[in-house]
């Protein structure tokens, strides 16, 4: 975020990581406390708070917008993927009944012979 982008972990690091010995002894935690103030904070803090909530804002609000383009390009390819896919089965059912009607009309061609030649043969005897 804000507008820095830090390298992705590579998976020897992570490996690296993973294989770390987690009975090292605990790191020492120190609190600090800081002194209140009896006098609120006055109107330069406060517009520098407001100054920095902004950022922040913008900062976010520039990530979510990455975000939804990045995936309404993703929508996209996934939709024209599908209309491939589907187009392709439809391609492919016209063209198993394309097959199925040329196997019958072979069937019927190889029939006619059959019975043609079976004459041709009975008259060749006769």
């Amino acid at each position: 975020m804000n507008g820095k982008h830090y390298p992705e972990l590579q998976l020897h690091e992570l490996q690296q990581l993973a294989d770390t010995d987690d009975t090292r002894a605990e790191s020492v935690r120190v609190r600090e406390t800081a002194i209140p103030s009896i006098t609120p904070f006055g109107q330069p803090s406060h517009d520098q708070l407001q100054y920095t909530v902004d950022l922040i804002a913008a900062d976010w609000s520039a990530e979510l917008a990455h975000i939804r383009e990045n995936s309404e390009e993703l929508e996209q390819q996934m939709l024209e993927c599908t209309a491939k896919v589907k187009s392709d089965l439809t391609l492919l059912f016209l063209l198993g009944n394309a097959v199925r009607a040329e196997v019958q009309r072979g069937k019927e061609v190889n029939a006619k012979l059959v019975g043609e030649l079976s004459k041709i043969v009975a008259e060749a005897h006769a």
